[in-house]
């Protein structure tokens, strides 16, 4: 067994002459007090706050009792609400000088004692280790002046307590002999430990000793420590010198609802929680700058999100199917939204988009059926296939600088009304529109050249259209089943129209376009009344 290494964080406590609290500086506490035969005893509650907090009740003073007696009850140190991490325990020893200053400047000896008897410097009096929340420990003692007092005065002396945070490193042996402990570091099994409580219901990562590097191992078999007590886990706690929480770590853990992510945890890797089904909400602290392809997806009962302003990349498909999700803010940082990032979360209503995004691809909200409004930014340039097929959103204005409206890309939004395009926009893909039954409004800008099959098939509330001068040809089924569509121009350019172009379009009464143009022709050899705009 390899020998145990100590890191030692020294935190110092004093009594002196007056009453000075001081909680803020890196030293635990100081207190300081006039003292004399004449005054009473007391003592002052002292907090000390950092990553491991506690609190600790001191005497406020020292009286020494008379030559040689001494009640060892008469003061104590009482540490309580300990807080350690989880390689930590606190030790206490004491220091004194051992003199007390009359006033004439005549300095008089005296000893602290405890129940064991006299206490020398450096004695080590009180050990808590870690683990315990409601720990307390306390130690009593007493002073004693080790000659007669021959003024009397005001006397000032000082002892001091420090407060020790020892760090234990777990061997492997150690590791392989607990059942409550697992080495699961990349570089080294021991290097990172997932260690959990006595029911198997809260499990800690942390970074095992000043060797670790901190890194996870992957596990792709998705059979990690974490999974195998997937019916009984609930919290789970990410400690800061943890650099990723590893993929598939915690996948399938149904049980898990409570879950802590320290800053210094970096990425949060593929498939991480994913089918976490119980987990409701995150708490992500700032300093992550990456969550991974379905790090969250199937969290079916995951409400509302905040991502730190430091994450720069979420993966494909990372909150898929997270069916409760409501509210969601993103960082400020990101330039994508990925594909199926939101797939299927049915019942997202509140999501900004922040500006600096410039792409929102495929599939990123597909069957998001509870939104229905969402603000593109003008950095917006690219939107992706069936980015928002299947949602409920009402109306949409897309960004001057998107050039094209991709196949299925509002494909089936029943309850969009309008939509604004830019005239950066030069295509229009197949079924980009199919089935919008409540599209009313639409323009189709100059700038568009070509108009996709069944782009706008389905949408029988559409009743006008204008087809622009530079699309060449209207293909199979454009405007199929627009039932409403009474009022068609066609552009001086379109040369071909397919014969199922406006299938099941009965209600058209007039064709508008160019005289002498195909737009013409195609009206009076089908019945259409032909209104020239020349």
């Amino acid at each position: 067994m390899k020998k145990m290494k100590t890191i030692k964080k020294i935190l110092t406590g004093f009594i002196t002459a007056c009453m000075v609290l001081s909680a803020g500086s890196i030293t635990a506490f100081a207190a300081e007090a006039d003292i004399s035969n004449s005054n009473s005893l007391g003592s002052s509650l002292v907090q000390y706050a950092m990553n491991s907090g506690w609190a600790a009740s001191i005497p406020a003073f020292i009286t020494p009792s008379v030559q040689d007696e001494v009640n060892t009850n008469q003061y104590s140190v009482d540490v309580s609400d300990i807080v350690l991490g989880n390689t930590e325990k606190l030790v206490t020893t004491i220091e004194y000088d051992g003199k007390l200053v009359e006033a004439n400047g005549v300095e008089i000896p005296y000893t602290l004692y405890d129940a064991n008897g006299e206490v020398t410097t450096g004695n080590e009096i009180i050990s808590t280790d870690s683990g315990n929340p409601n720990a307390v420990a306390s130690y009593s003692f007493g002073a004693a002046l080790n000659q007669k007092a021959k003024y009397a005065g005001t006397y000032t002396g000082t002892a001091t307590f420090n407060f020790t945070a020892e760090e234990k490193i777990y061997t492997a042996e150690e590791i392989e002999n607990d059942a409550h402990l697992f080495g699961i570091g990349a570089t080294k099994s021991e290097y990172v430990i997932s260690k959990f409580n006595d029911d198997f219901t809260e499990v800690t990562i942390f970074s095992n000793g000043k060797d670790s590097d901190g890194e996870m191992m992957s596990f792709q078999s998705r059979q990690s420590p974490m999974r195998a007590y997937n019916s009984t886990l609930k919290k789970a706690i990410i400690e800061s010198k943890v650099h990723s929480v590893s993929n598939n770590s915690f996948y399938g853990c149904a049980s898990l609802t409570d879950l802590i992510i320290s800053s210094g945890v970096n990425s949060i890797d593929d498939y991480a929680f994913s089918n976490c089904t119980s987990l409701e909400d995150i708490a992500i602290s700032d300093g992550l700058t990456s969550i991974g392809e379905n790090a969250f997806g199937s969290c079916t009962s995951l409400r509302n999100l905040t991502i730190p302003n430091s994450v720069t990349s979420i993966g494909n498909g990372a909150f898929w199917d997270c069916s409760s999700l409501n509210t969601i803010i993103l960082s400020r940082n990101m330039k994508t939204i990925n594909a199926r990032t939101f797939y299927s979360c049915t019942s997202l209503e509140n999501i900004e988009i922040p500006v600096g995004i410039t792409s929102i691809s495929s599939e990123a909200f597909f069957n998001c059926t509870a939104l229905k409004n969402i603000e593109l930014p003008n950095s917006i340039t690219a939107i992706g296939d069936n980015a928002f097929s299947s949602t409920g959103l009402t109306e949409i204005v897309i960004p001057d600088g998107v050039t094209a409206i991709e196949r299925r890309t509002f494909y089936d939004c029943p309850s969009l009304r309008r939509i604004e395009l830019p005239n950066s926009v030069t295509s229009i893909g197949e079924l980009a529109f199919y089935s919008c039954k409540s599209l009313s409004e639409v323009n189709v800008p100059n700038s568009v050249t070509t108009i996709g099959n069944e782009a706008f098939s389905g949408c029988s509330s559409l009743t006008n259209i204008t087809i622009p001068d530079n699309v060449t040809s209207i293909g199979s089924k454009t405007f199929s089943a627009c039932l409403a569509l009474s009022e068609i121009t066609i552009g001086s350019g379109t040369s071909n129209i397919a014969n199922n172009a406006f299938y099941k379009c009965s209600n058209i009464q007039t064709i508008s376009g160019h005289s002498g143009t195909y737009a013409e022709t195609w009206a009076n050899s089908n019945g259409y009344t032909f209104v020239a705009i020349d």
